[in-house]
């Protein structure tokens, strides 16, 4: 019978019936240089096909972007053009609002001039009472009742006066604080322009670049023998209209200062100035009776009003000249009114301006911009889709040559598993902090509890199942060869700078404290006290559940544990990565972290649904969630791909 099979598949025919008859596992044999090299050939194709399609999804979601974002620019420049055409109408309205507050200012003018002569008359009709007497004394107090009636008129119309500027000044206020809201509206709107014309022209160049390297990338599989989709390159404009937007949009904007309106002042002058004359008159009123009194004393009681018309002349002067000074600058602001328009106006027309040489350059720019993503989109779409067929008969090629290379299919997803008597749910959401952008990664030895440094976009704890297992050769070797790797392939922790920590992965490493002796001879330092805290402290204890410890228990490791923050600070609904690396050969160990680690910067999981696990490594990546109650332990594990070895 196997005299009929390639040798390929003969190999593999024995190979299944010694394991059936000896209970030796198929990975026990060592696989021939042809099968490593063809697994070899397999996993690249494999590669190159999978980066070929995340190429072509990037370059159409760039022009996907590029179409947003040009429809974005062209609501913001819609909106600018609304705003300005709004500025002139509310000029002209400030305009009439403020010859009205001119008007009320002169109509509280005359008024407090006439309270003024009212009040002046009023004292002299009281003299002429004081003096009259006979017949003419009836004449007199009909003269004098008429005029302190006429006083109390003229005040009431002062304050009534009073009201009505009030009411003009709050009118004038909101209209050219409409005007102002407009200009920093529409300043703000063109910062927004500016910076999204500079966004859309950048999206552009990078969709372009993007798609020049999907072509090329296309062409290169195909010349492989890999792809056989034929690649026809799309026809991109050069973004020349862009660059003339962006010039244009350059251009200096006007000033959007706008000088001080003395709306308010003006209020408060007219309402101080009421109540300066009124205080005038209180001084008038009271130096115009002692003046009467001092004319009719005689002897000793003339001294007192004498001195208190001495001590109290001071105070009529001062409030005389409080009012004079207070009519001056009245004066002045009323002039000013006709003036507050202007630097709007003028700001509006040097803002028509700006449109207008904008203008001319946006309707090109956008077409360009349409143009482009939708040529891009035409042809970054269809190649996904032809790489993505291509890749999945790659990587069934791949798995032949993996049963071919180690006798065995590659390890399976792990079902769902739920402990708990509730059926099956959902885990606990991620929280916030678990959405990470990693760009690269960093190793660090740790040998205290919350010892790791501070900042870090995530954390990757490296851990056995005890330190006991390096006693064990195999296991010590895997454990040394992980070590050894992210030493020599990351740079360490303390040396990467705190404003880019964030986007940045820290493989923690568990070392003995200082002073603890120089452990076993032969066996790599490993700190196990603290991984035990390290386990205890996961998610409030959540790797030492019973259920969770059934899977470590099963074996030695080594695992990598990976939370987006320090296990200090692990809560409950974490997202928690556990990978184990055990049973793998040794040539695969390099290939599985490096896998691990670029599945971390591609996407950071957020839940289950979410982790997209590496193409070219097969290793049990088990993301463990808990409930917010703690009473549900959600565990799933899943597959990656795997290269196999070099």
């Amino acid at each position: 019978m196997t005299a009929d099979l390639t040798p390929g598949r003969r190999a593999f025919v024995l190979r299944g019936l010694a394991f059936s008859l000896l209970g030796t596992p198929l990975a026990a044999f060592a696989a021939t240089p042809e099968e490593v090299a063809r697994l070899a050939q397999a996993a690249a194709r494999m590669k190159a096909l999978e980066d070929l399609r995340a190429r072509a999804r990037e370059a159409d979601r760039q022009a996907d972007g590029v179409a947003a974002r040009a429809i974005s620019l062209r609501e913001i420049w819609d909106g600018i053009i609304d705003l300005h055409t709004r500025i002139d109408p509310a000029i002209v309205a400030a305009r009439k609002v403020l010859q009205q507050l001119g008007t009320e200012l002169d109509a509280g003018n005359a008024a407090l001039r006439e309270q003024v002569d009212a009040a002046i008359e009023s004292r002299r009709a009281a003299t002429r009472l004081a003096e009259e007497g006979g017949e003419r004394l009836s004449t007199a107090a009909a003269g004098a009742e008429a005029a302190f009636a006429r006083r109390r008129q003229a005040e009431s119309r002062l304050q009534a006066q009073q009201r009505r500027i009030g009411t003009a000044a709050n009118a004038t206020a909101d209209a050219l604080g409409k005007v102002r809201g407009l200009i920093s509206r529409t300043t703000y709107e063109t910062s927004r322009l500016d910076a999204d014309s500079k966004a859309l022209r950048q999206a552009f160049a990078a969709m372009r670049d993007e798609t020049r390297q999907s072509v090329e990338a296309a062409r290169q599989a195909r010349s492989a023998g890999w792809f056989g989709y034929v690649v026809a390159s799309p026809a991109l404009p050069d973004g020349e209209a862009l660059d003339h937007l962006r010039i244009a949009i350059e251009t200096p904007l006007p000033d959007d200062e706008m000088p001080a309106d003395g709306i308010a002042s003006i209020f408060e002058r007219a309402n101080d100035s009421a109540a300066q004359a009124a205080a005038v008159a209180r001084e008038k009123d009271a130096a115009s009776v002692r003046q009467l009194m001092l004319a009719q004393c005689v002897g000793d009681s003339c001294a007192a009003l004498q001195a208190e018309e001495v001590e109290r002349k001071p105070d009529l002067d001062l409030a005389q000249a409080g009012l004079d000074g207070l009519q001056k600058r009245l004066a002045a602001l009323r002039q000013t009114l006709p003036t507050l328009p202007d630097a709007p106006q003028t700001w509006a027309i040097e803002m028509r301006s700006w449109l207008d040489r904008v203008a001319p350059t946006l309707a090109p720019a956008l077409d360009e911009a349409g143009l482009g993503s939708r040529g891009a989109a035409a042809f970054a779409a269809p190649l996904a889709a032809a790489a993505g067929t291509a890749y999945a008969q790659a990587r069934a090629d791949w798995l032949d040559a993996y049963r071919l290379a180690y006798g065995t299919t590659p390890p399976q997803p792990v079902t769902t598993i739920e402990y708990s008597a509730a059926s099956t749910a959902a885990a606990a959401a991620p929280t916030a902090a678990a959405i990470r952008v990693l760009r690269s990664h960093a190793y660090e030895r740790v040998s205290t509890l919350d010892g790791e440094q501070r900042g870090f976009g995530a954390y990757s704890y490296v851990l056995l199942r005890s330190g006991n297992d390096l006693d064990a050769e195999p296991v010590a070797r895997r454990y040394k060869l992980l070590i050894d790797l992210l030493e020599a392939e990351l740079p360490e922790g303390s040396t990467i700078p705190t404003k880019v920590t964030k986007q940045v992965n820290l493989f923690c490493i568990p070392t003995p404290a200082s002073g603890s002796g120089p452990g076993k001879a032969g066996r790599p330092r490993y700190g196990a006290a603290l991984a035990g805290q390290w386990l205890l402290n996961a998610q409030h204890g959540l790797l030492t559940r019973k259920e969770i410890l059934t899977r470590l228990i099963r074996s030695p490791g080594p695992f990598l544990l990976t939370l987006p923050g320090r296990i200090a600070e692990s809560a409950p609904g974490m997202p928690l990565l556990l990978a184990d690396l055990n049973d793998y050969p040794d040539m695969a160990i390099r290939d599985l972290v490096t896998q691990y680690m670029e599945g971390l910067l591609d996407s950071f999981p957020t839940d289950q649904a979410q982790w997209k696990p590496p193409a070219l490594q097969q290793v049990a990546l088990t993301m463990i969630h808990m409930a917010g109650d703690l009473g549900r332990i959600v565990e799933r594990a899943i597959p990656s791909a795997v290269a196999g070895g070099h």
